[in-house]
């Protein structure tokens, strides 16, 4: 009889509020899935769309080049068929760097650039590059975009002979220089430093106009 007169445990209620430690999680649960929800709203605002669905990706249309601009572009390519010559690349060997023609074959590479220099024979040659390179070198450093720079600029001349080469040279070096000086020039900060810079860019400029 006393056993019941004990009443028997209640039922869990299913709608019963949750404790703090069962709400947090659900809380953060919702927090995630309202930030889901508003990144999804974005991603498809950013969209167009249509009532057909999303709103295809209007592509480029293709440049036409004008009747003058292919006149220009076929000139370009007339002279570069021209340009046998091959540019000059700098090597790194155990004696020290190197220039070497940028060809897959060193004879046909000198060659070539020597008939583009207006060089006789290959001691020309190899006399006129030396020079040139030590125009463009720093600190044992040989600079290889000035270099070919130069030797665009005699292959521009078109040189029929030794002398013509060598004329071309100094008109390289000549423009070099003073593009050196002109810069010097605009970075001196002095009264003294600006006059020396001055009095050699102007007898560069000379120099290269006569």
């Amino acid at each position: 009889m006393s056993q019941e007169k004990h009443s028997k445990p209640a039922k869990a209620q299913s709608n019963c509020a949750p404790t703090e430690r069962e709400q947090a999680p659900i809380e953060s649960a919702n927090k995630g899935a309202s930030a889901l929800t508003v990144r999804e709203v974005k991603e498809r605002a950013a969209v167009k769309t249509t009532s057909e669905g999303p709103e295809p990706s209007v592509a480029k249309p293709k440049y036409v080049v004008t009747a003058r601009e292919k006149v220009a572009l076929d000139r370009v390519c007339a002279r570069l068929r021209d340009n046998t010559g091959p540019p000059l690349k700098v090597v790194k060997r155990d004696g020290g760097p190197q220039i070497v023609p940028d060809h897959p074959n060193l004879d046909v590479g000198l060659t070539l650039l020597a008939e583009a220099l207006g060089c006789a024979d290959q001691e020309f040659l190899m006399g006129l590059l030396s020079q040139l390179v030590d125009v463009c070198s720093r600190d044992g450093k040989i600079d290889e975009l000035a270099l070919n720079f130069m030797i665009s600029v005699i292959k521009g001349i078109k040189p029929k002979g030794q002398v013509e080469s060598m004329l071309a040279a100094q008109m390289a070096a000549t423009q070099m220089l003073s593009m050196r000086f002109a810069r010097r020039l605009l970075q001196s900060q002095s009264l003294p430093e600006q006059d020396s810079d001055e009095r050699a860019f102007n007898k560069f400029a000379r120099t290269y106009t006569s």
